[in-house]
């Protein structure tokens, strides 16, 4: 029997292989080669795989995890964007500015404004105002007054603690202090506190 050589690299085969031991080619592309002929070239061999990277990458895949990525980013900007619309100022309630209402004048109020205050929804608030009675007539000092009760018509907000009867002396300076507590949806505008 002749001795049998593969066509690729000319390696004597080993009886009953199924590839080439020495190129691995598989065993239908070996011929007899006649004694003492010259081998063929082998061919280029597949380069190794790179052990750290795995495979190469499928054709594709980059290109839709980026376009993942942009959609992820691009839903997040629009659902700030909207949480900044509904909520202006980031906050669910912005008092834009507090008017105080005093149809009696107690304690020179009526007219009297504040800042305003940004909050969420259903926070207890307190506040604190000095209070000096209204200015004396004769230009010097201030005359004694009273507060009697503090109450608010915007709608959703409520004001409890306050420390009423408050009385105000001649000259004198009292703390009017109270909460106020936001409603429980959003509300942008101004809050008014009535005080008699």
């Amino acid at each position: 029997m002749a001795a049998r050589f593969c066509s690729y690299c000319g390696s004597p085969l080993v009886v009953g292989a199924s590839s080439c031991p020495a190129c691995r080619a598989p065993l239908g592309s070996a011929a007899p080669a006649a004694p003492g002929a010259a081998p063929a070239d082998p061919p280029m061999p597949p380069p190794p795989e790179d052990e750290r990277t795995g495979p190469p990458p499928v054709p594709g895949r980059r290109r839709r995890w980026v376009v993942v990525m942009v959609a992820a980013v691009a839903t997040l900007l629009v659902l700030g964007g909207v949480l900044i619309y509904d909520y202006p100022g980031g906050y669910p309630v912005d008092v834009a500015q507090i008017n105080f209402v005093s149809p009696d004048n107690s304690c020179g109020l009526d007219g009297a404004t504040d800042n305003g205050f940004n909050a969420t929804t259903g926070d207890a608030l307190n506040f604190a105002y000095p209070i000096v009675g209204n200015a004396s007539f004769t230009g010097s000092g201030t005359l004694p007054c009273a507060i009697h009760s503090v109450t608010t018509p915007t709608s959703g907000f409520t004001i409890t603690g306050a420390d009423v009867p408050l009385v105000v002396g001649a000259n004198a300076t009292q703390t009017l202090s109270y909460v106020v507590t936001c409603p429980p949806s959003s509300f942008v505008g101004d809050l008014t506190v009535v005080i008699t």
